[in-house]
């Protein structure tokens, strides 16, 4: 990579790729798409905290005690997924991931552990919303629920 960037900067000049970079946002940004979390500057964030969300809800001890751990004692865990708008009003969820934690009997719990993370999830109803340089846009993000 840094090889590359010599090549680029000798060939097109030292601020080349930063440029590019520049103009690609400013596309981005006028083009009110909906972009991952990740590629913000800043990512969304619930308020008041200054990290990434992750979540670690309890189970009814119905579901709990049916469930498999894999050979390190981790249990199943969901990755929601939904979106943020520029006002920071989330919607949209989904069920991105599902870990069976290596244990095809907690397919079965699918459903039923996308449901509880889903209540914890949606107890966080505003958030701020994610920036590129500077200006609020709409996002898809991703929170990891452990039980």
């Amino acid at each position: 990579g840094a090889y590359m960037d010599k090549i680029i900067a000798e060939k097109f000049g030292s601020d080349f790729k930063e440029n590019l970079l520049n103009q690609a946002d400013s596309i981005l940004l006028l083009s009110n798409d909906t972009i991952e979390s990740r590629l913000c500057d800043k990512r969304p964030q619930v308020l008041g905290i200054d990290e990434d969300l992750t979540l670690e809800t309890k189970l009814n001890d119905k579901i709990s005690k049916q469930l498999k751990s894999d050979e390190e004692g981790k249990f199943p865990f969901v990755d929601i997924g939904f979106y943020i708008d520029k006002n920071g009003k989330p919607s949209g969820y989904f069920l991105n991931f599902f870990s069976t934690a290596n244990n095809k009997s907690n397919e079965k719990f699918k459903n039923e552990l996308y449901e509880v993370g889903l209540k914890a999830l949606k107890e966080y109803k505003h958030w701020e919303p994610g920036l590129v340089k500077g200006k609020k846009v709409n996002t898809e993000n991703n929170v990891r629920v452990y039980f």
